[in-house]
């Protein structure tokens, strides 16, 4: 090594210790972190049409809402509100008493248990197995169940079907007699959109109930 390069590598040594940098003899593994770190995902843009079910001249109807996203809780919470203003002006209303809140959702396969806060046993009689209604077609509009539980704050409660009477489960086809027809439809000035979505509904209840 001539005397130059001898002075430039010893140079180099010494930039390299003073900036805490260590300089070994052989080659070292690197340091892999045990630990690792999510970078959240950015909020969802836009909106998602759900489909919620409500009441109009004793008969179950569907109805469009915006929403932020179509997640089963979600959807629940929304059909919980006051109907849009605008299907008051056609008749439509929900027997799900105001203010009643969701508490909570638990699937367990094919069964749900949907827990309601305790305004939900404002509503009696036929309101009240109108209020389940609303909430079993609504539930299997967002997805597949066979079987479907209510609680008021935690405690199972036994709930009213047009085909069983009180129970404590009830089954989407209890409801499907009182699902609205295609007069019923055009009763209630329902778009071309929620007529196709109850005609469809209505379909399926032939073929499985």
């Amino acid at each position: 090594m001539t005397l130059f390069a001898a002075v430039a590598v010893t140079a180099a040594l010494g930039i390299l210790s003073g900036c805490g940098i260590g300089v070994d003899g052989e080659p070292r593994a690197l340091q892999v972190s045990s630990t690792t770190s999510t970078t959240p995902a950015p909020p969802s843009v836009g909106r998602v049409e759900s489909v919620l079910y409500f009441v109009n001249e004793g008969a179950f109807v569907p109805a469009a809402a915006d929403l932020p996203d179509n997640n089963l809780t979600t959807v629940m919470s929304a059909l919980l509100m006051p109907p849009p203003i605008a299907l008051g002006g056609n008749g439509t209303l929900s027997s799900i008493p105001a203010g009643t809140e969701l508490l909570g959702l638990v699937r367990d396969g094919s069964r749900l248990t949907i827990n309601l806060s305790v305004a939900f046993d404002n509503v009696v009689g036929l309101s009240r197995q109108q209020a389940i209604g609303q909430m079993v077609l609504t539930a299997i509009e967002r997805d597949r169940f066979d079987a479907i539980e209510f609680q008021v704050e935690g405690k199972a409660v036994l709930v009213s079907s047009p085909s069983q009477g009180d129970t404590q489960t009830v089954f989407a086809c209890d409801f499907a007699p009182q699902l609205a027809t295609g007069e019923d439809a055009a009763g209630a000035s329902l778009s071309q959109d929620m007529t196709t979505v109850l005609a469809t509904r209505r379909e399926r209840f032939s073929e499985t109930c």
